[in-house]
């Protein structure tokens, strides 16, 4: 696929096929997003350094974003 950055640098990532899918990805949104946030928060800070460390930085990045995604234009 093709990966673009969000036009601001520090905001995400942005993701497109050939085919009209697609996602973006607000940098560190995860937790500030749901509703019982200190759970959540909690839940990434303690298990995004296995993530880095199994995975790499990117999917680290990946982890601790907000996903919008779309399937568009085959399921929507």
């Amino acid at each position: 696929g093709n990966r673009a950055d969000i036009p601001f640098d520090d905001l995400g990532l942005q993701f497109t096929t050939r085919h009209g899918h697609g996602f973006g990805v607000i940098d560190n949104a995860a937790a500030g997003l749901h509703i019982k946030r200190e759970g959540w928060t909690k839940f990434l800070e303690d298990t995004r350094g296995e993530v880095r460390r199994k995975f790499g930085p990117e999917r680290e990045r990946l982890y601790l974003g907000h996903w919008n995604c779309s399937i568009f234009p085959n399921c929507s």
